[in-house]
């Protein structure tokens, strides 16, 4: 497990998605937290909404999700809206509704939510797996 948490987490950091992001899955239990900035200089808020989406798409396709680009963009914003909407969501609630609607896996969809976050609401980093 432990070896799996650092591979995400170099992966993440390697894609621009922060050191600090961390995802461990287990038998389809999302164990997973964000530990630090996961927003990567290429996410800063300096970037263009049109190359923030094309990094976003990127880095999903390079993990093997292969959500159409306006959908996969949608359920980014989706998955934001649901964390300012319900103060208490926590992101293996929301990874589980993305799981559900584009019959992902369950990691494949934890990496869809930590995706989402670090690009479009890193505010909602500090969210509890």
């Amino acid at each position: 497990m432990a070896d799996d948490v650092v591979a995400v987490a170099g992966e993440l950091s390697r894609r621009g998605l922060g050191a600090g992001a961390v995802i461990a899955i287990s038998t389809g239990t999302f164990l997973a937290g964000c530990v630090g900035g996961c927003v990567g200089g290429a996410l800063m808020s300096g970037d263009s909404s049109s190359s923030r989406e094309d990094r976003f798409i990127g880095v999903i396709r390079d993990e093997g999700i292969s959500i159409p680009r306006d959908r996969a963009v949608q359920l980014a914003h989706e998955a934001c809206n649901t964390f300012e909407r319900k103060a208490d969501a926590t992101r293996s609630e929301v990874a589980m509704a993305a799981a559900i609607r584009q019959n992902l896996p369950p990691a494949k969809a934890a990496f869809f939510v930590g995706a989402a976050v670090a690009t479009y609401c890193p505010e909602y980093d500090s969210r509890p797996w």
